[in-house]
């Protein structure tokens, strides 16, 4: 029989990322994988310095955060939830 490798072995060691909501392991941030916690730096970093869309700047932090949200869909999470939490980066 194969292990379930999300079940709690101790000290919680699993969770449901409070962005997305997929299952994950502790990567440093107690709340939400790795890569709900890229994506809300990069939308930090967008919202401190101003970057406009069209900006190189603006483009590149876009790039690198449509990557980690198709890595997080395809671990299971949820798109909208992402989008929705970071404002800056994904703007209407």
């Amino acid at each position: 029989m194969a292990r379930d490798r999300f079940r709690n072995m101790g000290k919680g060691s699993v969770f449901a990322c409070a962005v997305c909501g997929r299952k994950t392991r502790y990567t440093g941030n107690p709340e939400c994988c790795s890569e709900c916690n890229e994506i809300a730096e990069l939308d930090n970093m967008v919202n401190d310095n101003g970057y406009e869309p069209g900006s190189k700047e603006y483009e590149d932090a876009f790039a690198e955060c449509e990557m980690l949200l198709t890595n997080a869909v395809k671990k299971g999470g949820s798109a909208e939830k992402i989008k929705d939490s970071n404002g800056y980066i994904w703007r209407e």
